[in-house]
This record gives C-alpha cells, structure tokens and sequence, in this order.
C-alpha cells in the first residue's frame, strides 16, 4: 500500500553530543543532516568536513535507537499510532 513502511532506521547516539537520549535527539547543535544514498559514504567534495554517522537505513520493520539504553518499536505500530494522530488532529 502506498505509504506502508518497508524499511526501518537503526540510530547510534554515541557520536551525537552528551547529555540524556532525549537531549541528544532533539537538541539544535547548529548541525546539519545529511542523507546520504548508497553504502553511506561523503561525496570527495566532503572529505574535510568533521561529521559522524548517527544512522543507517534497515531491512528490518523496526525502528531502534541506542543511547543511555536500547529501544526498539516495531515500524508497523509506530505508523498505526501516527495516523490515529494524525486523524485525530485533522477531525
């Protein structure tokens, strides 16, 4: 179905600042995020730009973040609770 999710995310917190999982996600650094297509590696025009990678795109149905602890939500329930939200909100 159009929109289904079929892929998930596996993030790292461990390059990304210090401070609590929560602090960390959402914290304006001043930093930017680039995705990158492919085996993930920075165009040659990138090679002296200071940057970590904080994520990698899954064959798995799951998003799993790993910081202070690990959790995992499966990809399936997180889109089921965002459009009940989303429907919610537009009623």
């Amino acid at each position: 179905a159009r929109g289904r999710v079929r892929l998930g995310l596996d993030v790292d917190l461990a390059a990304v600042g210090t401070g609590d999982d929560f602090g960390r996600l959402f914290s304006e650094t001043g930093a930017y995020l680039l995705e990158v297509d492919g085996p993930g590696e920075l165009p040659a025009s990138f090679s002296d730009v200071p940057h970590a990678v904080i994520a990698r795109v899954t064959d798995e149905r799951e998003l799993r973040i790993r910081g202070e602890a690990e959790r995992t939500w499966c990809a399936d329930e997180l889109e089921e609770h965002w459009g009940r939200a989303f429907a919610r909100a537009v009623e």
